[in-house]
């Protein structure tokens, strides 16, 4: 009786080893798939970034007159990259334009709530006319 009282107890303590092994093993698989979760919104969300961001670059490119010089334009995205009203947004692009010596700059930054995640910037020569009559 003491024998098979001695055995259960050690098929116990290998099944209780058995079970932590495998707990601690869940634990340290499901740590990596959340990180891995979090570097693929991270990458979506700067691939997202740097297609918008080039988008206003090339609107620039294209008619530097669209933006005024020394003003900030703020865009406004909610979460899933829609435009939206400032109060419901997650993210944000800051553009700005300046102008010295005939040539135009445009900064873009785009902010998923106050933190900078892509930036950009943009020069432009400005042909002056200066047409004598």
């Amino acid at each position: 009786m003491k024998n098979i009282n001695r055995q259960t107890h050690i098929f116990i303590f290998e099944l209780v080893i058995a079970i932590a092994f495998f707990a601690l093993a869940s634990s340290i698989c499901v740590q990596f798939f959340v990180k891995a979760h979090s570097l693929s919104k991270e990458t979506n969300d700067i691939n997202i970034s740097m297609n918008l961001a080039t988008g206003y670059v090339e609107e620039f490119l294209n008619d530097p007159t669209i933006y005024q010089v020394n003003q900030e334009y703020i865009h406004y995205y909610d979460k899933n990259w829609k435009d939206c009203h400032k109060k419901n947004s997650t993210y944000s692009i800051k553009i700005y334009c300046s102008d010295k010596d005939s040539i135009e700059t445009i900064h873009v930054r785009v902010y998923h709530y106050h933190k900078k995640i892509y930036s950009i910037t943009s020069d432009q020569y400005i042909k002056e006319d200066n047409h004598e009559s």
